[in-house]
């Protein structure tokens, strides 16, 4: 697939950031996350065929002037991601702007790479490289945009965001805000008080702005470490209803058991895996990202707050369990760690206990240990994103080179959850192997 840039500008606000509102300070959570860009593509069909005239790039004239104008005025409100991380402590909002790719895709349609799912090659609709950013510019960048033009007319919008500025459910807000203003509807302006509800804290043992970890470094496990870097790949696999809820059927434990969608497939997918390994490590650990927003007190409306409000579950399995079939008392070890992270507890970070955030999590970074990370974001509301002429036909993530991740996304259809897998090249040969998974997978 041929992808050949056409053109790049600077979109900023479209009117001036307030000088009482040039620093965003980061809370905590947002201090933990390193500065890493998350690979985001909405994708779409092309214009009716009376507006093509064999001219992709005139036929999208419109809606590409849409994107730029709504995208400055979407930045008065947004304005922290036309910002640059010059400082660990707070962004510096001085409207620098936001980078606005144009690029054409000569060699295949819309509907080839929806077909395709080829993760590697979509990365190539992005604007930034996704990983741990190592150059100057790349660290102060908070946010790209990448609009890709196909022959057919369809477009691909690719998005770079920096996960020290937000999180999924923040980014999906910003686009759908985006998306609202192009079509001429109102949107309700976020607020910026994540630091003041989760105060910043000196010192943060890990992933702090200053970590120099590379990818390759963060999660290997002490059978790969004499190995060197193995390749990471990424698969992505449908799940449909039915077989999400068959999944829920083989873990329950009638009548105090029942799992949840997201409990029921991050168990399948990790048990799967540990078969897989054949039990090559010697500590195993799984964690499930929590959204803070909907523990808190709803009088904070942290739902439209900028920032990172996510707490990682620590749960291990219980390997004494040596029937495979039960899930290893994953669901019910995740239900009693989810349970814990209640208003109480929220209301505990909010006075600065920071410490608590860390509790488990710590140990599971030492030597041997496997972790495997889920990330369920299957419920947010992608699909909105109609900038005016439809919803997207198709949502996807792209390459990430961490190991032992898993997103769970929506599907188009909304039966089902499209899983997005990463993993070394030799464990995913074998997952794709293993006869149980092939059963499950749509």
């Amino acid at each position: 697939m041929e992808v050949v840039m056409k053109s790049s500008e600077v979109i900023k606000p479209s009117s001036p950031t307030p000088s009482h509102f040039r620093r965003h300070y980061r809370s905590f959570i947002d201090q933990t996350n390193p500065k890493f860009f998350m690979p985001t593509i909405y994708y779409y069909p092309p214009p009716p065929p009376n507006n093509m005239n064999n001219d992709p790039i005139a036929a999208n004239a419109g809606r590409i002037d849409l994107l730029k104008r709504s995208l400055a005025d979407v930045l008065t409100s947004f304005y922290p991601f036309a910002g640059r991380a010059t400082d660990p402590s707070f962004i510096d909002c001085d409207d620098s702007g936001v980078e606005f790719t144009q690029s054409i895709v000569l060699n295949r349609s819309v509907n080839d790479v929806i077909a395709d799912k080829n993760a590697e090659q979509l990365n190539r609709f992005l604007p930034f490289l996704t990983g741990i950013t190592g150059g100057v510019h790349d660290d102060e960048r908070l946010l790209g945009v990448q609009v890709n033009i196909f022959k057919c007319g369809g477009l691909a919008i690719g998005f770079s965001r920096s996960h020290s500025i937000c999180d999924a459910f923040c980014f999906v807000n910003f686009v759908n805000s985006w998306a609202r203003l192009a079509r001429g509807e109102e949107i309700t302006p976020p607020t910026t008080i994540s630091a003041s509800i989760f105060p910043p804290v000196n010192n943060l043992p890990m992933f702090g702005n200053n970590n120099n970890s590379s990818s390759s470094d963060i999660n290997d496990d002490e059978n790969n470490k004499n190995e060197g870097k193995k390749v990471v790949v990424t698969k992505v696999f449908r799940f449909s209803d039915a077989s999400i809820s068959s999944l829920k059927d083989k873990y329950s434990e009638p009548p105090d058991l029942i799992p949840t969608s997201v409990e029921a497939l991050s168990t399948f997918i990790w048990t799967r895996f540990y078969e897989t390994k054949k039990k090559q490590s010697s500590r195993y650990v799984i964690t499930q990202m929590v959204n803070l927003r909907k523990k808190a007190d709803p009088g904070l409306k942290l739902d439209s707050c900028i920032g990172n409000m996510v707490q990682s579950v620590v749960v291990h399995p219980d390997l004494e369990l040596v029937d495979g079939s039960s899930g290893y008392g994953i669901v019910r070890r995740m239900r009693a760690a989810i349970r814990k992270f209640d208003g109480e507890y929220v209301k505990k970070l909010q006075k600065g206990d920071a410490s608590l955030f860390f509790e488990g999590l710590l140990d599971s970074f030492k030597e041997g240990t496997s972790i495997f990370v889920f990330s369920s974001t299957n419920r947010l509301p992608y699909y909105d994103a109609d900038f005016g002429w439809g919803r997207p036909i198709w949502v996807s993530s792209g390459h990430i080179d961490f190991s032992n991740l898993a997103f769970m996304f929506p599907t188009e259809s909304g039966d089902g959850v499209e899983l997005w897998l990463n993993m070394k090249e030799d464990d995913m040969k074998e997952l794709q192997l293993d006869q149980q998974f092939l059963n499950v997978i749509s």
